[in-house]
């Protein structure tokens, strides 16, 4: 064959198979790559909140006159005196703490902290001051809800508000300001959350709703923040994905209900704003929590028949998801008193437990109200959350466990001293769920 011939040949076999390539695409195209975590122009809150997903937004104008003003010298001749400035001592990270709380994680995280009033020239400052750490914060709340009306009223440098609302669902809206390092633990909201970024740098690790980390419980009864020790840890791993997200001063972040995230001040000073909406999993742990009472009965006088009544019901509860067992391990497993060895310390709380449960396991316990009363937070929880996976309907009910164990020991402080405290729920938790 002449060589022009076998070259015209070879021309039209690579044409073929580029056409055949290209045919091939159109009907099997390739996978698209993973989305980033942003949706171009921000428009609305509501809007971000669609698809569930972590959103930024960069360069957002908000329209708020604290966008502009809300430097460290404005505040400082505005405000002069901030209230509840939390200093820690020997930890740059610190957890949402009230002396009011009934049951505190035991946390190295937690060590060291102080509350004060401080000038806010010096609360700059001392963010400033290179030459030293100083590990401080504040966070004061930019609205309330007058008694005579459920209308949430706004502090005028961020109004407009309405934009970063989820679906009219406002829940508060809150100032955050802190020194460079300052990070808030791990954990989880159950409300839509807009986080605006005024001046300094923020820093987001975060992992999706849909994972079940092991949490320390800190509860009380209106109140939940799960948290764990560190999200960097799983950044280590291949089994976690953890995103890392800065924001710039204007950018806008929305983070849908129970993602996890931890945040940390990247720059000497960082000012930020951020807005609560309430969600569909706020509506719903309302409504198990209170509307659907315990089935709790007057005669149970002390609290340690409350919780062991407590425990036969939520092991009705958790049945489809997962038992006492699973809840435990996730939750109370991680409270060092659960795999605390006995010691002599520890001995007459456990001496009193087994008194405690010898007379409780004499008690009448109605299992058929336990049972009724669990099928209606199931029924419930199916109609409003069904169109979630499984696990993450767990997770919303090992919420719902916390809170009531912390309802049925409310009266644990007066019964027992604060070191027997924590033994009472991760170690009694810990006899029931392996007998």
């Amino acid at each position: 064959m002449p060589l022009t011939t076998r070259t015209s040949v070879n021309v039209v076999a690579v044409l073929i198979l580029v056409a055949a390539f290209l045919l091939f695409q159109v009907h099997y195209p390739p996978p698209a790559p993973p989305a980033p975590p942003h949706s171009g122009t921000f428009i609305n809150a509501s809007i971000a909140a669609q698809n569930s997903h972590v959103c930024v937004y960069r360069n957002v104008t908000t329209g708020w006159a604290a966008q502009s003003k809300w430097t460290p010298k404005w505040l400082s001749t505005h405000i002069p005196v901030l209230k509840d400035v939390v200093v820690l001592h020997h930890s740059h990270k610190y957890v949402y703490q009230e002396p009011s709380k009934t049951i505190q994680p035991a946390s190295n995280t937690t060590n060291g902290t102080e509350t004060r009033y401080m000038k806010t020239t010096a609360f700059f400052s001392k963010c400033k001051a290179t030459q030293e750490k100083n590990h401080i914060w504040h966070s004061s709340s930019l609205s309330h809800r007058p008694s005579s009306s459920s209308a949430v009223v706004v502090e005028n440098d961020v109004k407009p508000i309405e934009r970063f609302v989820v679906n009219n669902q406002l829940l508060s809206v809150n100032s955050w300001m802190g020194c460079q390092n300052v990070t808030t633990s791990l954990h989880r909201d159950f409300s839509h959350n807009v986080f605006v970024q005024l001046h300094g740098r923020k820093e987001f690790l975060l992992i999706d709703a849909s994972v079940a980390l092991p949490m320390h419980p800190y509860t009380a009864f209106n109140y939940l923040h799960p948290l764990h020790d560190d999200a960097k840890h799983f950044q280590r791993g291949t089994t976690v994905a953890v995103k890392r997200i800065v924001l710039d001063p204007g950018d806008v972040l929305y983070l849908p209900p129970l993602t996890y995230h931890q945040v940390r001040a990247v720059d000497p000073v960082s000012i930020s704003i951020n807005v609560w909406s309430k969600s569909m999993e706020d509506h719903a742990m309302d409504h198990i929590t209170y509307q659907i009472p315990l089935p709790f009965e007057h005669e149970w006088t002390s609290s340690i028949h409350r919780v062991f009544g407590c425990l036969l019901y939520l092991s009705k509860v958790l049945s489809k998801h997962g038992g006492l067992k699973q809840w435990h391990t996730n939750r109370w497993s991680r409270l060092p008193t659960a795999n605390r060895a006995l010691d002599y310390q520890l001995h007459s709380v456990f001496v009193r437990f087994e008194q405690s449960l010898q007379q409780g396991a004499a008690m009448s316990f109605d299992e058929f109200k336990f049972q009724q009363r669990s099928l209606k937070i199931l029924a419930y929880m199916q109609s409003t959350m069904g169109h979630k996976p499984m696990q993450y309907q767990a997770q919303l009910l090992w919420n719902f466990a916390d809170e009531a164990i912390t309802f049925s020991c409310r009266d644990c402080p007066e019964e027992y001293s604060n070191d027997e405290l924590e033994t009472i729920i991760g170690v009694f938790v810990g006899m029931y769920v392996l007998r």
